[in-house]
């Protein structure tokens, strides 16, 4: 169940639990760091493609997010382990993300001017 690719970015879940990985193998893996073993496996893609890298990720409260290579922010459903929203905002990598759980929103930035 390990990545096949480089892992790009993690984060904790605010339980300090589990742990989100994103990566070049185009998925995002939740973990469960004291049993030591992948809680679940998100595709972003049924077919995927270079631009679909996952290259960030951020877990606030119960919104997870990551973050495509193609500018892509796809919301997960962590409980599900899948990919509940994926919205299209960039016309380039997104390069940074922050999310306010108490909002529910998150602000994305990118070199698309």
């Amino acid at each position: 169940d390990n990545h096949t690719g480089a892992i790009y970015a993690c984060t904790w879940a605010p339980d300090s639990t589990r742990l989100l990985t994103a990566s070049a193998d185009k998925t995002c893996k939740i973990w469960n760091v004291p049993g030591g073993r992948v809680e679940g496996t998100v595709t972003v893609a049924s077919k995927p493609e270079v631009g679909d890298m996952q290259m960030g990720c951020c877990w606030a409260g119960s919104t997870v997010c990551s973050v495509s290579l193609s500018g892509r922010v796809n919301v997960i459903d962590a409980a599900g382990v899948k990919v509940s929203t994926s919205l299209m905002g960039h016309n380039h990598a997104i390069t940074a993300l922050c999310v306010d759980a108490g909002a529910s929103r998150f602000a994305t930035a990118s070199f698309d001017g």
